[in-house]
């Protein structure tokens, strides 16, 4: 299983912890990608879930890190049954309200 934190520790020299289990992130993980003539700083935190504007799951402590970034890729399983669907899920909770 790949997900946000492997995608991080591909990436940058991160080592967050990596598990064979969904929501392993408890706490966000940053590390520096080397690219071009820029080094941005990427963050790896805790998986939305659906409510997560609404106090579920740990997601919702770190919906206020959103404000600063400048851009937001959603990690997905393509493998389940509708990533579609997944992304749609928690991709509105990501939005400043």
């Amino acid at each position: 299983m790949i997900g946000k934190s492997s995608l991080l520790a591909a990436i940058t020299r991160a080592r967050p912890e990596v598990a064979a289990y969904p929501f392993t992130t408890l706490m966000p993980n940053l590390g520096v990608m080397q690219a071009g003539g820029g080094a941005p700083v990427l963050a790896d935190l805790p998986g939305l879930i659906e409510g997560a504007h609404e106090g579920r799951g740990l997601g919702f402590m770190f919906l206020r890190h959103l404000r600063r970034t400048r851009v937001l890729m959603h990690v997905v399983d393509a493998a389940d049954a509708d990533p579609v669907t997944d992304y749609f899920t928690v991709s509105p909770h990501s939005t400043n309200k």
